[in-house]
């Protein structure tokens, strides 16, 4: 009966904690939208992948790459992943700071060219 908190041993509860995941990255601007991609694999499958926008007010802004290991069995091959972010910008982009578990990386945006007016320009 005892009704006490259940340990950690408890095959019931899974213990879900977000870390830093390792990626390889790309982004380009077309117009006034920034799309930013992280691309990579882990030993199994299961992973829960996040490219998450960081909280503090900078510009560009930053991002942070994280995953939740999976919990119980998950098969055992090589899975890839893929995630994109977006953010919207007038100006044009000239790089983008990205946190992972290698450390900080600055990711130099591509220019895609558009027709008209609205394509930013670089300086």
């Amino acid at each position: 009966m005892g009704g006490g908190i259940p340990s950690l041993s408890d095959t019931n509860l899974a213990v879900l904690v977000e870390e830093l995941c390792r990626g390889s990255y790309t982004a380009e601007q077309f117009l006034h939208v920034v799309t930013l991609k992280a691309e990579g694999s882990h030993p199994t499958g299961g992973y829960q992948v996040f490219l998450k926008r960081n909280p503090v007010y900078v510009f560009p802004p930053s991002f942070t790459l994280t995953h939740i290991r999976p919990v119980g069995e998950a098969n055992q091959q090589i899975t890839p992943f893929l995630k994109t972010s977006q953010f919207e910008c007038i100006d044009a982009v000239k790089e983008i700071l990205i946190v992972d578990a290698a450390g900080s990386h600055q990711v130099e945006v591509k220019q895609v060219k558009g027709e008209g007016p609205e394509t930013p320009t670089c300086e």
